[in-house]
């Protein structure tokens, strides 16, 4: 079909009822009545570092270690998700010395080799130079949901979309679970 995509990948709550998108990923789900929403997938979070500032820094062996470490993390107050708060998902206080609003940058900033970061597993696959922090011990879960409007569900291309999403999601679970696709 004659298809135009148009991806926005922002830090915000798009309003379906007024039609700003057709189809939205969140992080929990739908609150409107006409909203349709399907749970995707579970999808994990670790701490993140790489080699060269884990082979310098104090040793981490317990959750409480992760203390004595600088993190990169969000600005608490400009969250757009409750979701996004890890305070107290780890089980110990975490407190970022450098916060910023941007998953990616907090990526970089972890990149540098000086911090570590909670980072989803799907994005930290994409740079070999992290590697996961008490994997078994530290892990944060998360859900994501996508939502249509349901007017727009009776458009052929709106649920051809979201069809295959949902079957691209379900197909790569691992990568969403363990950074394993």
């Amino acid at each position: 079909p004659r298809l135009e995509v148009e991806i926005f990948a922002a830090a915000r709550i798009f309003s379906l009822t007024r039609r700003e998108a057709d189809i939205a990923i969140g992080l929990s789900g739908a609150e409107h009545l006409r909203v349709a929403s399907r749970r995707l997938t579970d999808y994990r979070m670790f701490v993140y570092g790489t080699k060269s500032y884990l082979k310098r820094a104090a040793q981490i062996r317990t959750k409480a270690d992760l203390a004595q470490h600088p993190f990169v993390g969000y600005v608490e107050e400009l969250l757009f998700s409750p979701e996004l708060s890890f305070s107290g998902a780890v089980g110990v206080e975490l407190p970022a010395r450098v916060r910023c609003t941007n998953l990616l940058t907090q990526v970089h900033a972890t990149l540098s080799g000086h911090c570590l970061c909670i980072i989803p597993a799907y994005v930290a696959a994409d740079f070999p130079a992290l590697v996961p922090v008490l994997p078994d011990a530290v892990a944060v879960t998360r859900t994501f949901h996508m939502h249509v409007h349901e007017d727009h569900w009776k458009s052929a291309h709106v649920r051809a979309v979201a069809n295959f999403i949902a079957e691209e999601v379900e197909a790569n679970t691992g990568l969403f679970l363990d950074g394993t696709g």
